[in-house]
Parts: structure tokens; C-alpha cells; sequence
């Protein structure tokens, strides 16, 4: 029976911590070790978890840096053949890990398992399961459905601890998208996702202001995070696929252009130049087209947001782009939500 860690950091996590590690240490297989990094908190988290007697769970504690610092932290100090990351206030479903590794010890080395989850409130009440189209993802080329697709959270893959660290773990650069860069530049190294329908844990919904990494307001420091998780991303489609044009770095001149629109409705110019820069910079071809990137445009934008205010001048130029045929197949409105989920 392979040893599983699983890291769950933690940061002012009281209210929920210890139903989250409790879903740990009931788990059906036994062979586990559970590490919380508790990240700086000043509420009685620590003394939560203190509360629980079981030899396989460990605290660690750290200056608050973060849930990327935290989870890589854990990964530092754990022993297992396998990782699994979850969040303090979330919840994993008791044979979750028994049947994973019975998954995983039938994969290649190359291979990783993940599965489906449900949404929880903040009273624990399960609202919606979260599930993919196992045909379409098996079809689809999986860097490509990794990109435009988000519901590989944070704790639906078992991971081999080897092929996190070929990568480096998370990237402690970013503030949102966390699991999705990660999912993402293991399958850019090689790595192959395998799915198997079935819920594996409990994700919770709630606003407190407490999370390790919550939702920001739109601000320039966010756009900036932004802007850089698009440009990883470009960096490594094109250290893989080379710089000849295909959808996948059609699609990030989509993502591109639309952070360029709320750059400039926010006055950061040089920041919106800086991503009309980066899609003159990506190869295009009629098959997968520019989707724009000129100065021009960026100052008429500009006009009519004094004029008209943000919401009216972005549907009007996004109208004007999409008559000037420079739309590609999949419109903005198609695109996936980034940065919604995962990180908390």
C-alpha cells in the first residue's frame, strides 16, 4: 500500500478545519499522512487541529505567503508515493483515496487519475456535481482541453510526487489560476490526466474574507497576475508546439485582447499596450487569425468608455471586431471562466 500525503494549507481556517482534516483521517485507506501548513493565521485554527489525536497528521506553521507557498511547503516535508492537495475547507468523501490509488497502481507512470466533484454551501449542503464529457475530453487533444477548460480542480487529481516536482510544483508567482497552470505545464512535460466519472470530494462555496486566496476586485495588481499566467502559458505552447499558429495560441489572443480592453478601461495604457504587443507577437494564419490588436482601436475604445462608460464600449467594440471578421471560432462569450474556481 503506497503512502499518500495529503496537504491541506490553511490560513484563519477555523470554521471549517477540522471537518476537513476529520474527512482525511476517516478515509477507507489507511496508509495516509495528513499535513497542514497552517500560513500565519491569527484566529484559533492551530488550536483546531490541536484538538484532534491522530499520529499520521502533522502541523506545519509559516509566516503568511500564500496558498502556492503553503502547498509547496507540504510538498517539501511529505514522504508519499503519492499527493493529494486539499483545501481547509473543503471536504473529501471517505473512499476517496482507496479508490484513486486503485486507479493509479493500473496507469502507467506517466499517468495521473482524477475525477469529478461536488459543490458544497457554507452549511455543507451539496448544490450542484460538477462533471466532463469523458468522450469529448478523450478526443480532444489535453493540453488544448486543459486551456479552455477549467473543472480539473484543485483536489480531483491523485498525483505521482515525482511528476510534481519535474515541474516544480505551484507557481508561487501567482496570485489566481493556481491548479490550472499546474494541471496545464504537467501535460505540456508529458503528463497524461486519465478520467474516471465519480465525485471525489466536497468543494465549498462562501464569502469570508478570511480565505487563503479569495476572489480580488478588479485592479491593476490582478490584471498584472493575469497578464503573466497568459504568458507562462504562451511560453510553454511554444516550447512544446514551436511558433507556428494553431488554436491554442489563437484562443490566448483572445484572452489577450480581452485583458487589453479592461487594462484600458482601467487607465493602465502601457498595460493594455503591452498585450496588444503580445498578439502582434503570436504567429496567425487565416485559420487561426489575429483577433486584433490595433492602437487605433485602443484609443477609440478609450473615447468610448469616457463617453459611454466600460460595459457600453466594450460591447461595442467587441460588435466591431467581430464584424470586421477578425473573430475566431470560438468567441469571447465561448470562453471558459479562468479564474473563478480552485484557489482559496
Amino acid at each position: 500500500m503506497p503512502l499518500v500525503s495529503i496537504i491541506m494549507p490553511a490560513y484563519n481556517a477555523s470554521k471549517y478545519v477540522e471537518q476537513a482534516v476529520r474527512s482525511v483521517l476517516v478515509q477507507s485507506y489507511e496508509n495516509i499522512e495528513l499535513i497542514v501548513v497552517d500560513d500565519g493565521s491569527t484566529d484559533d485554527t492551530v488550536n483546531k487541529i490541536s484538538r484532534i489525536n491522530d499520529s499520521r497528521l502533522r502541523v506545519i506553521s509559516q509566516l503568511n505567503q500564500g496558498a502556492c507557498v503553503a502547498r509547496n511547503r507540504g510538498l517539501q516535508e511529505s514522504k508519499g508515493e503519492y499527493i493529494k492537495f486539499l483545501d481547509a475547507d473543503d471536504v473529501l468523501y471517505p473512499d476517496a483515496i482507496s479508490l484513486q490509488v486503485k486507479e493509479m497502481l493500473a496507469l502507467a507512470k506517466d499517468e495521473e487519475v482524477f475525477g469529478d466533484f461536488d459543490y458544497i454551501d457554507a452549511d455543507g449542503n451539496v448544490f450542484r456535481h460538477s462533471t466532463i464529457n469523458q468522450e469529448q475530453y478523450e478526443e480532444q487533444n489535453q493540453d488544448e482541453w486543459l486551456l479552455y477548460h477549467w473543472q480539473m480542480v484543485t483536489s480531483c487529481p491523485l498525483h505521482r510526487r515525482e511528476l510534481l516536482m519535474q515541474v516544480g510544483g505551484f507557481d508561487v508567482h501567482l496570485q489566481s489560476g493556481h491548479e490550472g497552470m499546474l494541471h496545464f505545464a504537467m501535460s505540456i512535460a508529458g503528463v497524461k490526466f486519465v478520467y474516471r466519472p465519480g465525485a471525489i470530494y466536497q468543494y465549498r462555496i462562501h464569502q469570508d474574507p478570511q480565505r487563503i486566496s479569495i476572489q480580488r476586485e478588479l485592479s491593476i495588481p490582478n490584471f498584472t497576475d493575469r497578464v503573466y499566467f497568459h504568458d507562462k502559458r504562451l511560453s510553454l505552447i511554444q516550447k512544446k508546439y514551436g511558433f507556428e499558429p494553431n488554436g491554442m495560441t489563437n484562443y490566448l489572443t483572445q484572452r489577450y485582447f480581452v485583458m487589453a480592453l479592461s487594462l484600458y478601461a482601467y487607465g493602465a495604457n502601457s498595460q493594455g499596450r503591452y498585450c496588444f504587443q503580445r498578439i502582434k507577437e503570436i504567429p496567425h494564419t487565416s485559420k487561426f487569425p489575429r483577433y486584433c490588436s490595433s492602437s487605433r482601436l485602443a484609443k477609440f475604445y478609450i473615447l468610448l468608455i469616457r463617453l459611454l462608460g466600460y460595459r457600453k464600449a466594450e460591447k461595442i467594440v467587441k460588435m466591431l471586431v467581430r464584424l470586421s471578421g477578425l473573430t475566431p471560432e470560438q468567441s469571447i462569450s465561448q470562453s471558459p471562466v479562468l479564474f473563478s474556481t480552485g484557489n482559496k
